[in-house]
């Protein structure tokens, strides 16, 4: 048991062989947590289990093969890059988080009256409204790190920051849920995210706001922790030049596996396409490769092979890489997954990248059988990370309107491909579209 301070100087080991009386010893709160609370309980209500602590299992506070975690070698502490999150995990991680900015609408709600000159992401008005010690350096590091990011533009800064943050939790999540894979390989059964919401309004590790408004990560999360998903580990994991460390390729292969959350078994398609961002154009995969049948087993993980370098794929290629999982007999998309070649600081989008919107009604056949009130397609002639779709404010807006409810935001999108998702709340107004880089074309909309 430790204090559940990230910092680990303020963390207090003690020797669990010590045990009661509690009293003029290291750390005398224990006998709250291991004889006053346990005695309460077994008197009240015998039949509830009673955990003494978070983190609390086996020597020590984090022990990650024991008991839960809080893992904050992310973020807090060795501040590691949050794709180490997959080796880092622990049986059950209680707590782990990754900052990032709110929605635009609530970033003008705190910032408005401030001059001019207080509207950039490093002034005082931004930093007032992030209670993180130290976070102005860790998102710009962790930015760094991952995204040619603007300094110049909060509005281009705080959407990174939301891209940052929404990747962060989905790598996370997925690879967390590749390791409980079924009796003996039962590394991490769960993970909590610190925080939901925030109490007031600024940046942090939330992902809904202060006004309970979503923000990106929210729609991201929602995808990894749905009760079937797909994943994708790529190798090598990343281009990053590193000269101690030199590789002899950088064609990818990749790990596949799915999740799957419900009771029952589930027969199903897996779909893969391959793109090579590089010559912009879809790579050939072998016809067994493109699309087969896998059965996903009940209420775990199910591992469902590699994907191995193609003969087409040179070290200058950058191949992203779609899988889908699909009902096999109505064809419906279950789950869906685009790894892209890291770290997203080495891609430049085409100048001529457009990404195309259109608003509809619901038809006659999905106001009876659907709930939403305008349906958006989304369509690109290029591949686009992070799209985010919100809607141009008309000025009208109240602090206690809630955002528009999305089917589905902040999500990738391939060339030629057209995404539909429904809305309500939209009110008549237009979508603007974020996507990473977008600063870079002169994205207009």
């Amino acid at each position: 048991m430790g204090s559940t301070q990230a910092n680990p100087g303020n963390r207090i080991e003690y020797d669990r062989s010590d045990t009661a009386p509690f009293d003029n010893k290291p750390f005398p709160q224990r006998k709250i947590y291991l004889d006053l609370i346990p005695k309460i309980i077994a008197r009240l209500c015998p039949n509830v289990p009673y955990w003494a602590n978070s983190p609390f299992g086996g020597a020590s506070a984090n022990d990650r093969t024991v008991g839960d975690i809080h893992q904050w070698d992310v973020w807090h502490m060795s501040q590691l890059p949050y794709q180490s999150y997959k080796d880092i995990g622990g049986r059950f991680v209680s707590e782990f988080g990754m900052h990032g900015f709110p929605v635009l609408r609530t970033v003008k709600d705190f910032c408005r009256g401030a001059p001019e000159s207080q509207l950039h992401p490093q002034s005082k008005v931004i930093d007032c409204h992030n209670k993180g010690h130290g976070a102005h350096t860790r998102i710009a590091r962790y930015l760094a790190e991952n995204f040619r990011f603007d300094m110049t533009s909060l509005r281009n800064f705080v959407y990174s920051s939301q891209l940052m943050q929404s990747e962060a939790y989905c790598y996370a999540l997925q690879h967390w849920k590749r390791q409980f894979g079924g009796p003996g390989f039962e590394e991490c059964a769960g993970a909590i995210i610190w925080q939901l919401n925030d109490v007031y309004p600024g940046t942090s590790w939330a992902f809904v706001d202060y006004f309970l408004r979503p923000k990106p990560a929210f729609y991201t999360i929602r995808r990894a922790f749905a009760p079937l998903s797909v994943g994708v580990n790529r190798t090598p994991g990343t281009r990053w030049i590193d000269e101690d460390k030199p590789r002899e390729s950088e064609v990818p292969s990749f790990d596949l596996w799915a999740h799957n959350t419900t009771p029952t078994a589930l027969q199903c398609s897996l779909k893969l396409r391959t793109y090579d961002f590089e010559s912009s154009a879809w790579t050939k995969l072998p016809q067994d490769t493109c699309e087969r049948a896998v059965k996903l087993k009940a209420g775990q993980s199910t591992e469902l092979g590699i994907l191995h370098a193609q003969p087409s794929w040179t070290d200058n290629s950058l191949i992203i890489l779609e899988a889908t999982l699909v009902d096999s007999k109505t064809g419906e998309q279950l789950a869906r997954y685009v790894d892209w070649p890291e770290p997203y600081r080495y891609l430049y989008w085409p100048k001529d990248t457009k990404i195309t919107i259109r608003v509809d009604g619901p038809s006659e056949s999905t106001a009876v059988n659907g709930s939403w009130e305008n349906y958006l397609s989304v369509s690109s002639n290029q591949p686009l990370k992070g799209v985010w779709l919100e809607p141009i404010y008309d000025g009208q807006e109240k602090d206690n309107d809630r955002e528009p409810r999305w089917e589905d935001n902040m999500f990738d999108l391939m060339p030629g491909q057209e995404i539909t998702v429904g809305v309500n709340g939209l009110r008549g107004r237009k979508v603007s579209a974020r996507f990473l880089g977008d600063w870079e074309i002169g994205n207009d909309l």
